[in-house]
């Protein structure tokens, strides 16, 4: 599995717009193959931009007090 330095470079070195798509696609991809089941990524917003008071606006993102709730309807 690459470092995160490497995934920056591998994005940068795509150099289109959904770069970062691309690669996280790849990647989850390789794990599915590697596991043999699905793979569900979480993604919580701890690098998204706030609003000056602090707050991300609630219907537009998924934050980690959502954990609990995924957590309870995935089953395995």
């Amino acid at each position: 599995m690459p470092t995160w330095n490497e995934i920056n470079l591998e994005i940068d070195g795509i150099g289109t717009a959904d770069a970062c798509d691309t690669t996280r696609n790849k990647y989850l991809s390789l794990l599915e193959q590697q596991v043999g089941r699905n793979v569900i990524a979480y993604y919580s917003g701890f690098l998204q931009k706030r609003a000056p008071d602090g707050r991300i606006h609630p219907e537009t993102a998924i934050t980690d007090l959502d954990m609990n709730g995924m957590m309870a309807v995935v089953t395995i």
